[in-house]
């Protein structure tokens, strides 16, 4: 961004998660601070970490056709802590359970409120995806002026076209 002060825009295309949640919601909280706004193309998929990093524009656009997946965080331990190993999905975690400000916090912040994280980590377990359908994407605000019919192109090509399709339908 320092290289680039002109960029107002960060156009996401094909954006799945992360392996660092508080660098990528440290940077959401960057991309809000400097006042960009964000948009995800009409041929576009963004899911979990991509769609928090997503929610960090001022302007958030989501053209018809983008497909935007969420899903649960889960916390999961093993044998060196002295318990059985297991995993317990964010949704089994009392709404008042500290392991829930990570990601409800950020998303109040982005958002306003916590409707968005809850529908979320509902909606899907860890391990899969929700896609979400236009109404949806309407009901919790992800797009700050509804969905766009406008398309924006892509320079990626075939390639992309191809894994695009792969991702699957929307629901």
């Amino acid at each position: 961004m320092s290289e680039n002060p002109r960029i107002d825009t960060l156009a996401f295309t094909a954006n799945g998660g992360s392996i660092d949640d508080e660098a990528t919601l440290a940077l959401g909280r960057r991309i809000r601070a400097r006042g960009l706004e964000t948009r995800v193309i009409g041929d576009g998929a963004i899911a979990s970490g991509g769609v928090s990093l997503f929610l960090a524009g001022v302007r958030r656009t989501v053209e018809r056709g983008a497909k935007i997946g969420v899903h649960s965080w889960q916390h999961c331990w093993g044998d060196a802590d002295g318990r059985e190993p297991g995993c317990r999905q964010a949704s089994d975690h009392p709404r008042d359970d500290p392991g829930h400000r990570l990601h409800g916090d950020y998303t109040e912040e982005m958002l306003g409120s916590r409707d968005f994280y809850w529908f979320a980590i509902e909606a899907s377990p860890s391990h899969a995806i929700h896609w979400m359908s236009d109404e949806e994407i309407e009901r919790y605000g992800l797009s700050t002026d509804g969905l766009r019919d406008e398309r924006s192109s892509h320079p990626f090509g075939a390639a992309f076209d191809d894994e695009r399709a792969s991702v699957g339908p929307a629901q």
